[in-house]
């Protein structure tokens, strides 16, 4: 993503489009392509005031053993106990300076030792230690064609983590289980089918409430507020060799699912500024298979092999649609602390989100297909959508893309001004966007119509507030 940002400058750039088509069209050059490309106009004032070194040192160490007993309990029953210890540490410290003094030369900025000075602000000292085990017992029931194994571990970790003076220490106790089974039908032909789940916990990086300002114009932030969350992952596996003809056949179906899965939510200040904080969402899923068969030609030395594979994925991130006004989780005098609890009460979504609300205030191709895959994926997790259809009858692309929503998405509610909902019911009519030209009592037979025809509750917005169900409405709701 290549994004520009404006600092203290009445500067506008004018080819951007142009300018990230020749970014691309170099790295692909070079056999790269782009990643996160920040681009900065700004005044010379505004180096300067961000004229730093920084002095970087770590040190980590680590140690791990393991012990396995296996025992025998029947003629083909086995039992396998394991035990695994690790311990590692780790210490990175981060020390920022402000030039001694600010100036040029030869039109680049000069970093001056002399009479630097250490800011607190961009300085960081950050330990980490974890302590982890993992018990374990697994049976297994073995023939001379079928394999199978059934087990379960316990995972007990410890974890402290101190940031800029801050304490976080942590003891819980994750699970896995696992089962696979492995079954041959004869020389040539086998199966084989494997399982295996875990929860697991929000690394401390993940849960410490500090924000970390390594890139000033990208900052992360720790939540205090996550939950755990559990990976599923199974596999199955047919494959067939005829070592006779040399022939071959191989597929394989694998998925994976996380639940409670942990997610990133994000939004730009005032300043342009990305402020991103991992949040618990929607659960995660993929599913892959592949197949691959090699036959030889007839009783030619040439063969065929053919490869054929295909994998689906889902996930889900979180984009405010607004600015961030970052500084009302700041206290002046301690700068370099979030309050989480505050931000929270403001984002309660991000706990725990009772409603999906689409709002199509912004609009493009890319913002439609997303909000159509939000609405199908809270529909799927019985999650009710509120869909706010701005400006429709406006334009005939927002008409239009409310009309998409409605017809894949089938919202709970539908919410909008009367020019709005008699323009969803009629598109030749126009409004004037989020002023509605009409009154609520001029849209209440157009809602009706709409709520009829959809399922939803729609609701209209005005002087008088209309809802109803396409039946029955609930009128003088007097708006403020």
């Amino acid at each position: 993503m290549i994004s520009y940002y404006f600092e203290d400058t009445d500067f506008i750039f004018r080819n951007k489009t142009l300018t990230n088509k020749w970014l691309k069209l170099v790295a692909e050059s070079e056999i790269r392509r782009i990643g996160d490309i920040s681009i900065i106009f700004c005044s010379d004032n505004y180096i300067l005031d961000v004229n730093q070194k920084y002095l970087q040192n770590s040190k980590s160490s680590s140690l791990t053993g393991r012990l396995v007993y296996t025992e025998p309990l029947f003629e083909k029953l086995y039992l396998e106990a394991s035990y695994q210890y690790s311990w590692s540490r780790s210490k990175n410290i981060k020390d920022a300076f402000d030039s001694g003094t600010n100036e040029f030369g030869d039109g680049y900025i000069i970093y001056n030792p002399i009479g630097e000075i250490a800011n607190a602000l961009y300085s960081n000292s950050i330990l980490n230690e974890n302590v982890n085990q993992r018990a374990g017992i697994t049976f297994s029931w073995q023939t001379d064609k079928l394999t199978a194994q059934l087990g379960a571990s316990a995972n007990p970790t410890h974890t402290y983590n101190e940031t800029n003076g801050k304490t976080y220490e942590s003891n819980v106790v994750n699970w896995s289980p696992e089962a696979r089974i492995r079954f041959y039908f004869n020389d040539y032909t086998n199966m084989q089918l494997n399982y295996n789940g875990r929860s697991a916990q929000p690394s401390t990086s993940q849960l410490m409430p500090v924000p970390d300002n390594t890139n000033p114009r990208n900052i992360s932030l720790g939540n205090p507020y996550l939950q755990p969350y559990f990976n599923h992952n199974a596999r199955w596996n047919f494959g067939y060799t005829n070592m006779s003809s040399f022939m071959s056949i191989n597929g394989n179906i694998s998925g994976g699912m996380v639940q409670n899965a942990i997610t990133n939510a994000q939004w730009y200040d005032n300043a342009g500024v990305q402020y991103s904080i991992p949040v618990n969402g929607p659960g995660t899923g993929n599913v892959s298979g592949s197949l691959m068969l090699n036959t030889p030609l007839g009783n030619s030395n040439f063969s065929i092999m053919s490869n054929t594979s295909a994998r689906y994925n889902e996930s889900t991130s979180y984009i405010g649609s607004g600015t961030l006004d970052s500084g009302k989780y700041y206290d002046p005098a301690h700068p370099d602390e979030f309050n989480h609890d505050a931000f929270h009460t403001d984002f309660t979504g991000l706990i725990e989100s009772g409603a999906l609300v689409i709002n199509i205030g912004t609009l493009d191709d890319k913002w439609i297909e997303g909000m159509i895959a939000a609405g199908l994926a809270a529909s799927r997790r019985g999650t009710p959508v509120v869909l706010d259809p701005v400006g429709a009858g406006a334009t005939s692309q927002r008409t239009e893309a409310a009309l998409r929503i409605i017809e894949q998405c089938r919202p709970t509610i539908i919410r909008g001004n009367a020019s709005e909902i008699m323009a969803l019911v009629d598109a030749g009519i126009k409004s004037k966007g989020v002023d509605s030209s009409a009154s609520s009592d001029d849209a209440l037979e157009s809602a009706k119509r709409l709520a009829a025809a959809t399922g939803a509750v729609v609701v209209i917005s005005g002087e008088t507030d209309y809802i109803t169900d396409g039946v029955e409405k609930q009128p003088n709701i007097k708006t403020s």
